[in-house]
C-alpha cells in the first residue's frame, strides 16, 4: 500500500522501475549539461592559452615596453616574462583538469546512458503490455 493505493508487487517493482528510469534520465541531462559547460570552459581556456603564448613573444614584450616608456627596460621585460610564464602555467594546469572532468564526465554519461537503455527494454515493454491488455 503506497500513499492510500493498493499495488501489486508486480506493479509496485514497476512503479520503482520507472522511477529509477526518470531519475536515471535526469541524471543523462546534468550530465550533457556538465559537458556543454565543461567544452565551453576549454574552449576559453584554449583562447586564453593562445593569448599568452602570442603575448610570451620577445616582438610582443618589446612591443609592450615600448607603450609603456620605462627607462628599466630589461627589468620590465623580465618582469612581464615571468608573469606571462606563470599564467601559462597555470592556465595548462586548468587545461588539464577541465581534460581529465570532461572524460570523467563522459565516463557518467556513458554509464547513465546504458542504464537508462536497459531500463527503458526491461520496463517499457511491460507497460505498452499492459495498457493494451486493458
Amino acid at each position: 500500500k503506497v500513499g492510500g493505493l493498493n499495488f501489486t508487487e508486480k506493479q509496485l517493482e514497476l512503479v520503482l522501475g520507472m522511477e529509477l528510469l526518470v531519475r536515471t534520465e535526469q541524471l543523462i541531462a546534468t550530465h550533457q549539461k556538465t559537458a556543454i559547460e565543461l567544452t565551453e570552459k576549454l574552449n576559453d581556456t584554449r583562447s586564453k592559452l593562445a593569448q599568452v603564448e602570442l603575448d610570451l613573444r620577445p616582438r610582443t614584450i618589446d612591443r609592450n615596453v615600448a607603450l609603456v616608456g620605462t627607462t628599466e627596460t630589461e627589468e620590465w621585460r623580465e618582469n612581464r616574462r615571468q608573469k606571462l610564464t606563470a599564467e601559462r602555467a597555470s592556465l595548462m594546469l586548468l587545461k588539464s583538469q577541465i581534460d581529465d572532468n570532461i572524460f570523467e564526465n563522459a565516463e557518467k554519461l556513458r554509464s547513465a546512458t546504458i542504464l537508462a537503455n536497459n531500463l527503458r527494454k526491461q520496463y517499457l515493454p511491460i507497460i505498452e503490455r499492459d495498457l493494451f491488455r486493458q
